[in-house]
């Protein structure tokens, strides 16, 4: 059946995109798992000509804000800094320290799958 909340109410799935994001709070680069919303807001930055970008490190930071946070009705916006400020040496050699997103991405499957063949008591069969 369909996941359910803390209520046991029915919830539907969402998809998250996964990627590394320095945390400007205390300077690490952290996990991030961000919404479609996000995702959509940061397409349509890249698309618009004052914020455009080609590498995969954006040239400047963003504020993102969550309305109702934690609730089944969040509204999330982005706020982009009109300051382009490249990220210093110490930044990106802890972006380089990091494992490739897929990798990431994969491992979490891997683990997601053993966790639940542990607590559903599922057996593999081997192909032979």
């Amino acid at each position: 059946g369909a996941p359910k909340d803390r209520e046991d109410n029915e919830v539907k799935p969402s998809v998250k995109f996964t990627m590394w994001v320095l945390d400007r709070k205390d300077g690490k680069v952290k996990l991030a798992f961000m919404p479609y919303t996000i995702t959509k807001a940061l397409g349509a930055l890249q698309n618009n000509p004052d914020y455009a970008f080609d590498d995969i490190q954006m040239p400047y930071d963003v504020t993102v804000n969550a309305v109702n946070a934690g609730k089944k009705e969040v509204n999330y916006t982005i706020l982009p800094s009109p300051k382009h400020v490249p990220l210093t040496e110490e930044e990106l050699d802890e972006y380089g320290k990091k494992r490739p997103i897929e990798d990431v991405v994969e491992r979490m499957k891997e683990k997601a799958q053993k966790t639940a063949r542990e607590e559903e008591g599922t057996i593999d069969y081997d192909e032979r």
